[in-house]
């Protein structure tokens, strides 16, 4: 928009007189609500009335699935003062990760409700113990030892073998055992160990998702992104397949993209933030590998950001 006529500043004092918001200004004026405010700040005649309880309840019916740019643009107020007022209504944005009740883990691994204390080791140990236990008393020991105790005598002669063993080894040994090691995983699929139901960073949120056939992600993101190409009706698989590197280097032995797009023969990778493994593993990847990598697209915060925009339409997107 060009510079503001005398006539468009006289009817802005009058709509601030008359208590209307930004929002309604904005759209008066045909100008932008960042307009409006910062020329209503240069002119001293800011808005400081109280929130309308038209806008009240349009924050009370929207706060949770829209994020604050679009409350801040719809309403004309500033961030930090619909984040106040959530406050003070009690409402939280329950979309950016799942509500959990607080509690603590009694010594016999129950569950309560009541105010929240980090469990001790001895809780810890005993509660391992009763589960181990439970198990046990249901399923036969995988060699027949189920209630068998080790003699007093056999314990002893593997305390010295073992301790022998570790005083004695050498670096080629403990390589040595370190790849038999890695060799075993692999030939038992085991080697990629968050292929559980535990995200593998702390704030994404793991599960499985109904809509997405319960196919379990690590993160929101991720799942946002199968249900992008959903929409798109692009064909994905996730984490195919596992690449390991001939080179076993501690902390950094395989890679697994999270998509495969069959149709174009394309992986793809969603990763918000990039630590040092995260560098090393597409380092490696790009190294043994080198023709995948090309195929390789990597999804990064700006990237997914872009992404974000078109999520109106998409159904169940998680808000980050």
């Amino acid at each position: 928009m060009g510079k503001w006529s005398q006539i468009e500043l006289d009817k802005l004092k009058n709509l601030y007189s008359e208590a209307k918001t930004v929002g309604e200004i904005a759209e008066i004026l045909q100008r932008s609500p960042g307009s409006i405010r910062n020329k209503a700040w240069r002119l001293g005649i800011t808005n400081t009335n109280e929130f309308t309880e038209e806008e009240k309840k349009f924050i009370l019916e929207n706060y949770k699935s829209h994020n604050l740019k679009e409350l801040s643009d719809k309403l004309g107020r500033e961030k930090t003062s619909i984040c106040r007022l959530a406050k003070q209504l009690g409402i939280e944005r329950t979309c950016k990760k799942k509500e959990t009740t607080k509690g603590f883990v009694d010594e016999s691994g129950v569950w309560h409700k009541n105010g929240w204390t980090r469990e001790k080791p001895e809780q810890k140990s005993a509660r391992i113990s009763k589960r181990f236990k439970e198990w046990n008393s249901k399923n036969e020991h995988p060699k027949g030892m189920l209630g068998k105790h080790h003699s007093p005598e056999f314990s002893a002669k593997t305390s010295i073998r073992v301790k022998k063993y570790w005083d004695e080894i050498t670096p080629e040994m403990a390589d040595k055992r370190y790849r038999k090691m890695i060799q075993t995983k692999i030939e038992n699929g085991t080697l990629n160990t968050t292929k559980s139901k535990i995200a593998r960073y702390s704030r994404g949120i793991a599960g499985e998702r109904e809509d997405l056939g319960n196919v379990l992600f690590r993160s929101s993101w991720e799942a946002n992104i199968a249900r992008y190409m959903n929409f798109l009706k692009i064909r994905w698989e996730y984490e195919k397949y596992e690449f390991v590197f001939d080179e076993f280097t501690k902390g950094c032995i395989s890679y697994t993209p999270d998509f495969y797009l069959p149709e174009f023969d394309i992986w793809i990778e969603v990763k918000g933030w990039m630590n040092e493994k995260s560098i090393k593993k597409l380092e490696s990847f790009k190294k043994y590998y080198p023709g995948e990598y090309g195929k390789l697209i990597l999804i990064d915060k700006k990237k997914y950001l872009e992404i974000e925009k078109w999520k109106e339409p998409i159904r169940n997107w998680e808000c980050a």
